[in-house]
């Protein structure tokens, strides 16, 4: 069974490439977003996602942020596992988002192989992350 993913990032390329490695690992994506409104959206529309990967410095749209958001799913559907994925990697954001249930917190450029442990500790069904033959030289995907 595949891992409903949605994915919340305003940058396009953020976007493409999860959108790309999730899949390669069995995540399903359901649906994309570019700002916490917009995910929240989509999520009262009737999505009902096992994993959202979440990008902390987006615009705030509507009073909507990124801890607006994750408290509002936390607090409605707290089976639903968060992921944050930010290019700004400081403490306090980091400690926060743990203490109040994200599955993890990863820094841009991602390391795949290590959000892939943390995802398969929830989702054992995950496939094996493998880099593309081009990409051997690194281990990391800037994002």
């Amino acid at each position: 069974m595949a891992v409903r993913t949605l994915i919340v990032d305003d940058a396009p390329t953020a976007r493409i490439i999860l959108r790309r490695r999730l899949g390669a690992i069995g995540c399903e994506i359901v649906a994309e977003a570019d700002s916490s409104a917009a995910a929240d959206d989509i999520i009262i529309a009737g999505t009902s996602p096992d994993l959202i990967t979440l990008d902390i410095h987006m615009p705030e749209i509507r009073g909507m942020d990124s801890y607006a958001l994750f408290r509002k799913i936390r607090r409605e559907r707290p089976q639903v596992e968060f992921v944050v994925i930010s290019g700004a990697n400081y403490f306090q954001n980091r400690q926060d988002f743990l203490r109040e249930g994200a599955l993890g917190f990863f820094a841009k450029p991602i390391d795949f192989h290590g959000l892939l442990n943390d995802l398969r500790g929830i989702f054992p069904e995950l496939k094996p992350y493998r880099l593309p033959p081009s990409e051997f030289s690194s281990g990391i995907e800037k994002l």
